[in-house]
């Protein structure tokens, strides 16, 4: 009888690719390939032809999200939404959340990238677009968030706590800090 293999670490297999699902997310969100899906399914030939991009390039990014069940795919081979994904991934939804995937893929990600250079600094990576790309991006990242947030605070009617009080008079609004 062979020896059993030896077992792997939780972390290695739950880690690996992590990042892969929102950057193919995110691609196919700035295809707008979840918003035609909307009216009705298609196929990959019918949406690449709506976005404006190469049929191959339309499988491609749809092959990823029916694996992840964001899309369904019929016999016909025409792709439908779930309904997390009519929610959550179609521009024209109060839920969308592309602006999300956008600052994963376009802020956080290459800061990420740059960790081991940073470590090796022992400081923070430099920002490639200084202040003015920071006021930026935190610009982009609270019109993201808006949408979705705004209506569930609005209806909150708890009163503010002394620590959000003060955190809101605050000049630090992340702990990502760039060097310039």
């Amino acid at each position: 009888m062979a020896a059993p293999l030896p077992q792997r670490p939780r972390v290695s297999c739950n880690s690996r690719g992590g990042f892969a699902v929102p950057m193919m997310t995110d691609a196919a969100v700035r295809s707008r390939l979840f918003d035609p899906l909307d009216r009705c399914p298609k196929t990959a030939t019918a949406l690449a032809s709506e976005a404006g991009i190469s049929e191959s390039g339309a499988h491609a990014q749809l092959h990823p999200p029916a694996c992840v069940e964001h899309l369904s795919k019929d016999a016909a081979g025409r792709y439908a939404l779930t309904p997390k994904a009519a929610r959550f991934l179609v521009s024209a939804s109060p839920s969308f959340l592309g602006g999300i995937f956008r600052h994963a893929s376009a802020q956080l990600m290459p800061r990420w990238a740059a960790l081991n250079d940073a470590v090796r600094a022992g400081r923070p990576a430099p920002c490639a677009d200084g202040d003015a790309g920071r006021a930026a991006h935190f610009q982009e990242y609270v019109e993201a968030i808006m949408r979705s947030s705004f209506p569930a605070a609005r209806a909150s009617r708890a009163p503010r706590s002394r620590s959000v009080r003060r955190a809101r008079g605050s000049r630090r609004w992340s702990g990502v800090r760039c060097s310039t």
